[in-house]
């Protein structure tokens, strides 16, 4: 696996809190289909990147906000390079 950078997320309003993260993105290939997930994640698959920007163009309330911010940072990456 490849890191690809780190971000932290912005200060968001929880209940009577305020929650934020730090992100680390990862890309990588895998000769197996097979995937394990932890107890807060509901499904899981090995998608392209292209793929999954049409899972999330499709269906964006199906995704975390941390997500879609991790997509938009990858994106962001992609577009930076090209434009060197």
């Amino acid at each position: 696996m490849t890191e690809l950078g780190k971000f932290m997320t912005p200060k968001w309003k929880v209940d009577d809190g305020t929650e934020w993260e730090y992100i680390t993105v990862f890309e990588g290939r895998s000769s197996s289909s097979e995937i394990t997930l932890s107890d807060e994640t509901g499904e899981g698959k090995f998608v392209s990147q292209e793929e999954f920007k049409r899972l999330v163009e499709s269906k964006p309330e199906s995704f975390t906000p941390d997500t879609l911010l991790a997509l938009e940072y990858c994106l962001n990456r992609i577009k930076s390079a090209h434009n060197r």
